[in-house]
């Protein structure tokens, strides 16, 4: 990994690890506004979204602000073309094209 790409994970780490915890939650969408969580993976998706598994805490999306996309613990996810893919294990393979997810596949055996 270049030192660029470890610059900006280090970076978001640090912000995101001096977060306070708080979840809001609507009937349409979650967003979390703070969180001392600790991020288990992360990507980027697109121009302008960080994708972040939070394990237990789920799967989020930051584009200036977090909002949830899965309660879901992800074990690996992957941009494939437009899309994420994510697999999810015992809950199956899943694509979201930003607003909607797919089951590709069933979970584990």
């Amino acid at each position: 990994m270049n030192s660029f790409k470890l610059l900006i994970i280090s970076i978001l780490l640090l912000v995101l690890s001096h977060l306070p915890t708080q979840l809001h939650a609507s009937s349409t969408t979650e967003t979390w506004t703070f969180g001392p969580w600790q991020p288990q993976n992360m990507i980027s998706w697109g121009d302008h979204a960080l994708i972040v598994d939070f394990g237990l805490n789920g799967l989020w999306n930051y584009d200036g602000s977090w909002i949830r996309l899965s309660r879901w613990n992800p074990e690996s996810m992957v941009v494939w073309g437009t899309n994420l893919t994510v697999d999810f294990g015992g809950n199956g393979l899943w694509n979201y094209n930003g607003t909607a997810w797919i089951k590709l596949a069933d979970g584990d055996s």
